[in-house]
Order: structure tokens, then sequence, then C-alpha cells
């Protein structure tokens, strides 16, 4: 079975690390051959660290290993994205997460960036008003020629809604749950929904739980909810046409 995954990531969360070593060899054990990783370590604005990460992980696993830049307000400000841009490494997509205090314009700007680089821009939704689908649409609109991934598509109407509007938009399945999934699918959208997984979160959030088997629960659910021939799209193909690989 082919299977990358859109989302991961590698880093520092709250109180918890897990390294490049761990998300390879994880990966590795899932197996996983292709996956967009991104540092939960920008929390803490600490560039080089999360550069650090980028070149390790990526020489643990050549070719495997996709580094995605996620932006923060204060890296802009601080005029630190030259340096992550022009660190060496290949990043393909950019990533904002509404948490971090981005206005509207600050969005666009991110959005006029990624395009400008021609790579995709992952935008995170749910948890909060302020990260729903619905308040990235008119970014989305006004940018046809940029490819924008919704990830985790909550709440699932409004991903779908914006994804039958806007044929330059995806999602990927990170944390949403498989009706959710479902529901995605059944609109006709195999063709721009990407298998996501937000690993190692599982790990976070239940510590005593067994991450592998919680991974393989997920691709089990995402699988069940669709035809053979739609989990080709979704477990791979759909990203390597994204990616351009």
């Amino acid at each position: 079975m082919n299977l990358n995954d859109a989302h991961i990531h590698v880093g520092q969360f709250n109180d918890i690390y897990t390294s490049p070593q761990e998300v390879v060899d994880f990966m590795q054990q899932a197996e996983v051959e292709k996956y967009a990783v991104m540092s939960t370590t920008i929390w803490t604005e600490n560039y080089e660290k999360v550069l650090h990460e980028m070149r390790e992980i990526t020489e643990l696993a050549p070719g495997n290993a996709m580094p995605v830049l996620w932006l923060s307000p204060k890296m802009l400000l601080k005029g630190k994205l030259d340096m992550m841009l022009h660190s060496g490494i290949k990043w393909y997509a950019l990533k904002v997460h509404g948490n971090h205090p981005w206005s509207i314009n600050g969005v666009n700007e991110c959005a006029i960036i990624a395009e400008e680089l021609q790579l995709p821009l992952i935008l995170h939704t749910g948890e909060f008003p302020h990260c729903e689908p619905n308040v990235y649409r008119v970014i989305i609109q006004s940018h046809p020629q940029e490819a924008f991934v919704l990830a985790h598509c909550r709440p699932v109407d409004q991903a779908i809604a914006i994804m039958q509007e806007c044929p330059n938009c995806y999602g990927d399945t990170a944390y949403t749950p498989f009706p959710d999934v479902r529901e995605i699918i059944e609109a006709g959208l195999e063709d721009r929904i990407l298998f996501g997984t937000d690993y190692p979160m599982q790990k976070i959030h239940s510590p005593q739980g067994n991450s592998l088997a919680d991974y393989k629960a997920k691709v089990h659910d995402d699988w069940k909810v669709m035809s053979d021939e739609q989990w080709e799209k979704v477990s791979h193909l759909n990203f390597n046409r994204l990616y351009k690989l």
C-alpha cells in the first residue's frame, strides 16, 4: 500500500519534545513513504532550532521527509523570513495557524508570499471561530492560482463548501473524524482531500496510548469510508499531484 501523510509534526509542543529521529523511526514503522512535516517548535519562536530540526530530519530521511515552513507574525515582523527561506532547506509548503495573532491582512500577505514562491499554503482550521474555513474564503478566492490546504477540514460543512467553490482548495484529514471524511468523499471531493494524521499529537493527548496502533486505526477508519479507487487518490495520488512529485 502506498501511503503519504500530508500533516505531521516534529519538535517542541508544550513540555513534550519529539525528535527528528523519533519521527523518522515512527514513519518507517507505520510504512509511510512521504510526509509533509512542520515544526511545533515555532511556538517558541526559536527559528534556529526549527532549522536544525528540518536539516536533521531531511538528512535522516532524504526524499521522504518534506519540510513545511510554519510562519508566524513575529517571524515576519522580525525580518526572519529571508533567513528561513535561504537556509538551504527545500521547503515544500508554507503554513499558517490561526492561534498565532494573525490579522486577515497578515494571512493574505502569507498567501502572496506562497504564491510568489509557488508553494501551497496550509491553513489550520477548527477549534475557534477565528480559525474556521469561512474566515479564509475571500483569501482563497482572491488567489485562484495559489493552492490552499484546509488542515483538519473543521467545521466540515464550511470546508466542503469552500472546496466545492474553489478548485484551488484542498483539505487534509488530520484529526478529522471519519464521519466527516465520509461526508467529504460523498460530496465528490476525493480528488482534493489528502490523508493526514497530525502525528505525534495522539501521543501528546493520550500519553498512555499506543501511537502506532492509533495511527493504523486512523488509516483503517479513513479507508473504510471510501472505495479502493478513492483511497488511492486520498492516500497518495492527490499528495503527489499537489507537491508535483
